[in-house]
């Protein structure tokens, strides 16, 4: 015990008297524990708790529906059967899917701007107060993403039940939604950007970043709008380009803040840092959830245009589950904490690494432990 105050100490800088104090108030018989699962079942994750109750409701009426239409199938020539089976099909499916995904994304984005449920640190601690300056910033982001979520789900629902007219072929809708998409990964690269970096002496240089990346993100968007609408022979195709583009430019930022979150400061369930690396791993798929009718039209099979429809529907589902998976570890790391110890912790670790004579004096060490062995 006396080590671990000890180091707490010397990361915030502590007097004697910091120390006799968290001598006192050290409690041996707690254990402790604030993981996860522990803070789920708490009051604090009842919000969360009840999103992940209805989209496992909805799961199981998804995957029965599936099942049942696979059943009718084989009794389809029954009047009573046929119409069952249209209303289980994987359009009808599909749309019920987006208008549950729209309304959880606005119950979530909404709960998080009108009640974010945390407090700026008062302090006068020059350790916490700069890692609470970094949260703020981190939390500062967290309704944009949410934001930007909301929309891509609302532009996806408008197309699918053809509100653009063109419905899913109307090339500026896709160009809108790919540039949906390249927003949240905007947002978070710059959650990513507050873990990774020390921002609070380089407020401007984190401000330089932000004009670049919009300009990036509107040249792409003017780029396919231009294509599309000037080569409409190949407006398909070329959708479908920018939709590979924009999903391996949001996968990769997905992983680069999934590294951080899995950070040992942070200490993330194995399953949950699984989970979330699968999240990642799938984002390149977004034209499939993006473009998927767009997809089976061009099919010529039945079973393959049924296949990618209901690929589309299984990775929705899945990626809804990675952001709600999302929602819960920020709320858990901000609840417990333990992102304000992890910024903490890395602000020590920028402050050696600026240096560059610590590694100078480890590389002079480690040479001259090797000559000794060799000797």
């Amino acid at each position: 015990m006396k080590d671990v105050i000890e180091s707490i100490r010397q990361l915030l800088n502590l007097s004697e008297e910091w120390v006799s104090l968290l001598e006192s108030a050290f409690d041996p018989k707690n254990d402790y524990q604030d993981g996860l699962s522990k803070w789920y079942k708490s009051s604090d994750g009842r919000f969360v708790k009840c999103i992940v109750k209805f989209l496992v409701l909805f799961s199981v009426i998804n995957i029965s529906a599936s099942i049942l239409r696979k059943i009718g199938d084989n009794y389809s020539d029954s009047d009573l059967v046929t119409k069952i089976l249209s209303a289980l099909s994987v359009d009808n499916l599909n749309r019920g899917l987006y208008v549950a995904e729209t309304l959880v994304l606005i119950i979530i984005t909404l709960n998080i701007v009108f009640f974010p449920n945390y407090k700026t640190s008062n302090t006068t601690n020059d350790v916490l107060k700069s890692a609470s300056g970094a949260m703020d910033r981190f939390l500062r982001f967290w309704p944009y993403l949410w934001s930007s979520w909301f929309i891509l789900y609302l532009l996806l629902t408008l197309i699918d039940f053809k509100a653009f007219g063109g419905g899913s072929k109307s090339p500026v809708a896709l160009a809108f939604v790919n540039a949906a998409n390249n927003l949240s990964g905007v947002v978070m690269f710059s959650m990513y950007f507050e873990m990774a970096e020390r921002t609070d002496e380089s407020t401007n240089r984190q401000n330089n970043l932000y004009i670049p990346a919009i300009m990036i993100l509107l040249v792409l968007l003017a780029f396919e709008l231009i294509l599309t609408t000037r080569i409409t022979g190949h407006a398909t195709r070329i959708s479908l380009l920018f939709s590979f583009i924009s999903g391996i430019i949001v996968g990769v930022i997905t992983g680069l803040l999934v590294t951080r979150l899995c950070s040992r400061f942070i200490n993330l369930p194995l399953w949950a840092a699984s989970f979330l690396t699968v999240y990642a791993v799938i984002q390149p798929v977004f034209p499939i959830i993006a473009q998927s009718q767009e997809q089976s039209v061009q099919l010529q099979q039945i079973s393959e245009q049924e296949f990618f429809k209901s690929l589309s529907l299984y990775m929705a589902i899945i990626a809804l589950y990675g952001k709600v998976l999302l929602l819960a570890i920020i709320h858990w790391v901000r609840d417990s904490n333990r992102l304000l110890y992890y910024m903490a912790r890395a602000r020590k670790v920028h402050d050696e690494e600026d240096k560059p004579e610590y590694r100078m004096m480890f590389k002079m060490a480690a040479d001259k432990l090797h000559e000794r062995v060799a000797d």
